[in-house]
């Protein structure tokens, strides 16, 4: 009888376990015309997971789940006389409720009985005027790829169309190109490169500036981008910051290998108003502390930056005015070998100060115009310094500076669009970017005991591009994008004026062929103007970079949320800066970093082509996976005419990123993901002597007759994620594994050789091994 007992006061308590500790949060949002940014009064709402729960939106357009157990769900929305809009799965967790925005693109209503409907995959392009080579991204889905360091830039590297080549630097180099190529914008404004340990006159570095506890779903471009995105030639990073929780305060904490993490966010005045912070600082000392070095073992990393945005809204919601901004300080130091009697080779007695600064802080107003149209209107200002400066010591360890590198970049920016909906069917987005720019910069370089200045220019110059697009549906199946944009440079009355267009057609509910087309411009990195000959400046004049991007694209999405894209595609560059010298084969195409020290001429072309294909699974029933693959070819041809590979000809990639979760109840879940990358190795010009580089002392000297005819290795690396998130009902935690390069292959470096004083020779540099990163995140 006791037995019995026992068991029934078991059974309830584990019952009421399950029925009162089972966490709840609540989904809340708004529906809006994605056009005109209208909100929608009245869209219905159907939450499927666990339970169906259904919901209209209110007279401001918001809409408020309350109660809704933890887990992930689907969410449908639906409005009259607008296409539906259907979410890949989203997670729920106990600690933060879930703020979605919901745009949704009118229909035709005449058309709309025989309008082909195109089913939605769930990564379509924010942007309505990108039709090909563009793609949204999630906070949720940069976690779950393995090793992604929560980072963007290195999330993209499974993306179709993107190169890998390298394990701690985030250069982005898209279909053969010159990762110089590459446009950040952030809240709807061009930004410097925001990357720690930015290298000077490049996109990249080490690991962007931004927090996922910031981030809000953005667009990645490969590829003839539509005309509000200019001054660039491969990509577009368009990122934007979420707003914070307007009703109740929340925040994050995160400690790690890679170092500590908190955020918070919260209302200032309940419903209307909110803000949002978030405050990093790392150091690579913890992993040093594990001998596992990243950069080499004589090297220590610091960097901390801090991220915000505030937001605010009237109370009729036509006035939207929101202030946010970004920081990065980040410091990098190699030591010389302990003991000059260790000393057998010129690094072994060589220090190095690296230290780069970033940030950017701005003001935008977005005003609801009428219920067709918007004006949104931006203001910022930018800054970044990257200092560098190598020291030799002798046997009393007396330093000597013999390179001291500044580089000083400002830049104040206004921006402003005007959006109108002239139909169901047509809308018009116009606006311009002005940008004035303001730089300090210096190189000294000590040669045969005597400093030389290779760069020392201050300065400010304006930069101006105005755009235009119209996108209109010519019929039931077929819908049209034509742009323009211009850029001008007034430092040297450089300009270019380029047309762009995009078309989709779509063949059935489930497949659609697009087809894009853009003329692309980019200045140089702006050092490379100021190389300096005697008292002369040789490359002042120097034009624009231009490219033709033609892309022709088709998409297969079928019932079971599987989709199969491809694109083929050509690129031709033109007014490519190469040097003057007939004899050289130096191009600017090849450089992903650094300023131009040689007189250039705009005379140089180059031409990438190639097929990114891929086979992606949206998230659900606990799987996801992208399988990605590519074959191209990279040339480039410099003053002497004839054809080269550029040292980005790899020719081919391939990647699988893949995930699998397991849902032990709403309280408790585990995550494996894996990561492949396999890609042909890129290119480096043979040694022509194994002295030393007198103005690049760690580098040979090039044999320039025989450009990138040497390819490393190929690139493989697997990587590896596994975490566990547990549920409880005021917080929630979760730990997580990520393991890069599980296999501990060390890959082959494509940007530098060492010396080797046992073999005296150079050899190939070598990346790093494995690094396992684990980190933990508490939320509450």
């Amino acid at each position: 009888m006791r037995t019995h007992q026992t068991f029934l006061i078991l059974m309830f308590l584990w019952i009421s376990n399950c029925l009162i500790g089972q966490p709840t949060q609540e989904i809340k949002g708004l529906v809006y015309d994605k056009d005109s940014k209208v909100p929608l009064i009245g869209a219905s709402l159907v939450l499927t997971g666990s339970d169906t729960f259904g919901i209209t939106t209110d007279l401001d357009g918001r809409f408020l789940f309350t109660a809704i157990p933890v887990g992930r769900y689907t969410l449908r929305c639906d409005y009259l006389g607008y296409s539906s809009y259907v979410t890949n799965e989203i997670i729920l967790t106990s600690a933060k409720s879930l703020n979605l925005e919901i745009p949704l693109l009118e229909a035709d209503l005449e058309l709309a009985a025989v309008t082909v409907k195109a089913k939605k995959f769930g990564n379509e392009p924010l942007n309505e005027l990108s039709v090909v080579s563009t793609r949204s991204f999630g906070v949720e889905e940069t976690q779950r790829f393995a090793a992604s360091a929560n980072d963007p830039s290195r999330m993209v590297l499974g993306f179709p169309g993107v190169q890998p080549s390298r394990d701690n630097r985030s250069d982005i180099v898209i279909r053969g190109n010159s990762s110089i190529g590459l446009l950040w914008r952030l809240e709807g404004i061009d930004i410097p490169n925001p990357n720690h340990f930015a290298r000077k006159g490049s996109t990249g570095g080490g690991i962007t500036v931004f927090s996922l506890s910031m981030l809000n779903n953005s667009d990645f471009s490969t590829g003839a981008f539509p005309a509000e995105y200019g001054n660039a030639f491969s990509g577009v990073f368009d990122m934007k910051f979420r707003t914070g929780n307007k009703d109740k305060t929340e925040y994050t904490f995160k400690a790690g290998m890679l170092g500590l993490e908190f955020s918070t966010e919260g209302p200032i005045k309940k419903g209307r108003s909110s803000y949002l912070f978030n405050y990093r600082y790392s150091t690579l000392g913890i992993l040093s502390a594990f001998d596992i070095r990243l950069v080499d073992e004589r090297t220590s990393n610091t960097f901390q930056d801090l991220s915000f945005k505030l937001d605010f809204q009237s109370k009729d919601y036509k006035h939207r005015v929101s202030t946010w901004g970004i920081g990065g300080l980040s410091e990098e130091f190699l030591e010389a070998v302990e003991g000059a009697d260790n000393w057998r080779s010129y690094t072994d007695y060589l220090t190095r100060d690296f230290d780069t600064d970033m940030g950017a802080i701005g003001l935008t107003h977005t005003w609801q115009v009428d219920n067709n149209s918007y004006l949104k209107t931006s203001l910022a200002l930018m800054g970044q310094q990257v200092n560098f400066r190598n020291d030799t010591l002798n046997q009393d360890r007396v330093a000597t500076i013999i390179n001291d590198e500044s580089y000083r970049n400002d830049r104040l920016s206004f921006a402003t669009l005007y959006f109108r909906k002239l139909s169901s069917k047509t809308a018009l987005k116009t606006g311009m970017f002005v940008s004035r720019l303001f730089y300090d910069l210096e190189r000294l370089f000590l040669v045969d005991n005597q400093y030389n200045t290779f760069l020392d220019q201050k300065g400010q110059s304006t930069l101006i591009q105005p755009f235009a697009s119209v996108r209109t549906s010519l019929n039931t199946r077929t819908s049209l994008v034509l742009g323009i944009h211009a850029v001008y440079f007034d430092l040297n009355q450089s300009y270019s004026i380029e047309p762009r267009l995009g078309m989709r057609y779509q063949l059935n509910a489930e497949q659609s062929l697009r087809l894009g087309y853009g003329l692309h411009g980019r200045i140089l990195p702006i050092g490379s103007y100021f190389y300096r000959d005697g008292i002369d400046l040789p490359n002042l004049d120097l034009g624009l970079i231009k490219a033709h991007h033609f892309v022709l694209g088709y998409d297969y999405v079928t019932e079971k949320g599987i989709k199969f894209t491809a694109e083929a595609y050509f690129q031709h560059l033109f007014d490519v800066p190469v040097s003057t010298d007939l004899s050289s084969t130096f191009s600017l195409l090849n450089k992903l970093e650094g300023y131009a020290r040689r007189p250039l001429t705009s005379e140089g072309t180059g031409r990438n082509y190639g097929l990114d294909i891929s086979l992606e699974k949206a998230f659900r029933s606990g799987t996801f996976f992208v399988l990605a693959a590519s074959i191209y070819d990279s040339q480039y041809n410099p003053l002497n005419g004839q054809s080269y590979s550029t040292t980005y000809n790899g020719n081919f990639t391939i990647s699988t990123v893949a995930g699998k979760e397991w849902t032990f109840s709403s309280k408790r879940v585990l995550q494996l993901g894996l990561r492949i990358m396999y890609n042909g190795g890129q290119r480096l010009t043979p040694i022509l002597s194994n002295e030393r580089d007198p103005f690049e002392p760690l580098d040979p000297i090039l044999d320039e007759s025989q450009p990138f005819t040497v390819q490393v290795p190929h690139f493989f690396r697997p990587d590896l994620r596994m975490a566990y998130r547990k549920n409880n009902p005021t917080n929630s935690w979760i730990i997580s594994l990520d393991i890069q390069n599980v296999i501990a292959r060390k890959n082959i470096s494509t940007v530098s050789r060492d010396f080797d004083p046992d073999l005296g020779q150079w050899v190939f540099s070598e990346q790093s091994s494995l690094v396992p990163v684990l980190t933990y995140q508490l939320d509450f």
